[in-house]
C-alpha cells in the first residue's frame, strides 16, 4: 500500500511579435514575421509512504518514506518569417516560409528516501535532467481562393534536433530530417453551409519524460523509466468538417470525422515482478496506432 500528498507552484509568460508588411495596396504580395517567447518555471514539493507486506514470516515487512523537491524550467524561442507572392491572377498564390524554433528545459531533482528507518542510498539522489531542442524548417504552398473556394497545397521540410541527459553524467544526442506535405480544402456553396477538409503529415519527437534517463522510484512500488533508444512517431491526421445553418427556420445540423494513423507509435509497457510485487513501467516502440471519431450534431 502507498499514500502521497505534494504541492506546486508555478508561473509562466508569453511574448508575442507579429509584423505584416504588404508591398503596396493594390498588390497582395506580402511579407509577414513572428516571433513568440514562452518561458516558465515550477516547484514543487512530495512525500510519499509506501509499506510492503509479505506473506512469508520469515522476511520482515518494508516501510519506505520518500520525499521529493523537484525545480522545473522551460523555455522557447519561435521565429518566423513568410512571403507571399501572388501568380497569375489575384486568386492564386506562392507562399514560402522558414523559421526555426528552440526549445530548453531544465529538470532538477533532490530525492530521499529511508527503508526501514535507514538511508536508502540507491533511492537518495540529486539529478539535473536537461533538453535542447531545435528545429529548423522551410515550407512552399500553393493557395487558391475565391468566394466560395479555398485551398492550399503544402509540403514542409524539417530538421529536428533533440540533446537530452544528465548534467555531467550523460549526454544523448538525437538528429532527424522529414518532409511533411499538407492539404487544406474548404468549400461554402452558400450562405450558412460549409465543407472543410485538412490532411497532415508530422514527425513527433518523444518527449523528454519518455526518454529521461532517472529512474523515477519515487514510489518504490511502481517504478517510471525512460527509453533512450526511442525514436520519433511519424502521424497521418485527417479531418473533415461539414456545417449547414438555416437563417429562416434557425435550423443547424453540423458533423465531423477525425482520423489519425501513427507509425512507430511510442506505447507504455509495463510488467510486474512476482516475488516483490514492483510494476515497472516504461515505453517502446512498437508498430502502428489508429484512431477515428465521428459525431453529429442538430
Amino acid at each position: 500500500t502507498s499514500s502521497s500528498n505534494s504541492t506546486n507552484d508555478s508561473n509562466s509568460g508569453r511574448i508575442s511579435l507579429d509584423y505584416n508588411k504588404r508591398f503596396n495596396n493594390k498588390s497582395k504580395r506580402s511579407i509577414e514575421f513572428e516571433l513568440d517567447v514562452d518561458f516558465s518555471k515550477s516547484n514543487s514539493f512530495s512525500a510519499n509512504n509506501a509499506t510492503k507486506t509479505y506473506t512469508n514470516p520469515l522476511r520482515a515487512d518494508e516501510i519506505t518514506t520518500s520525499t521529493q523537491t523537484q525545480n522545473n524550467k522551460d523555455n522557447e524561442i519561435d521565429v518566423e518569417i513568410q512571403y507571399t507572392e501572388p501568380i497569375i491572377n489575384d486568386k492564386n498564390f506562392i507562399e514560402f516560409g522558414a523559421g526555426v524554433t528552440v526549445a530548453n528545459t531544465d529538470e532538477f531533482t533532490d530525492q530521499s528516501q529511508t527503508l526501514n528507518g535507514s538511508t536508502n542510498t540507491g533511492s537518495t539522489f540529486k539529478a539535473d535532467l536537461f533538453e535542447d531542442r531545435k528545429t529548423t524548417y522551410g515550407s512552399v504552398d500553393y493557395r487558391y481562393n475565391n468566394q466560395k473556394t479555398s485551398l492550399t497545397i503544402g509540403t514542409e521540410f524539417e530538421e529536428q534536433t533533440q540533446d537530452f541527459g544528465l548534467v555531467n553524467v550523460s549526454n544523448f544526442n538525437r538528429k532527424y530530417t522529414s518532409v511533411n506535405p499538407s492539404f487544406r480544402f474548404r468549400y461554402r456553396p452558400k450562405k450558412g453551409s460549409w465543407i472543410f477538409f485538412r490532411y497532415r503529415k508530422s514527425l513527433d519527437l518523444p518527449s523528454l519524460s519518455r526518454v529521461s534517463p532517472v529512474v523515477n522510484n519515487f514510489n518504490p512500488l511502481f517504478i517510471r523509466k525512460g527509453n533512450q533508444n526511442l525514436t520519433p512517431e511519424t502521424r497521418h491526421s485527417i479531418f473533415g468538417m461539414y456545417g449547414n445553418y438555416d437563417f429562416v427556420s434557425g435550423f443547424s445540423f453540423f458533423s465531423h470525422i477525425s482520423y489519425n494513423k501513427t507509425n512507430n507509435a511510442i506505447v507504455n509497457t509495463e510488467n510486474t515482478d512476482i516475488a516483490t510485487r514492483v510494476r515497472t513501467s516504461s515505453y517502446v516502440n512498437l508498430g502502428e496506432r489508429e484512431s477515428i471519431s465521428f459525431d453529429i450534431n442538430f
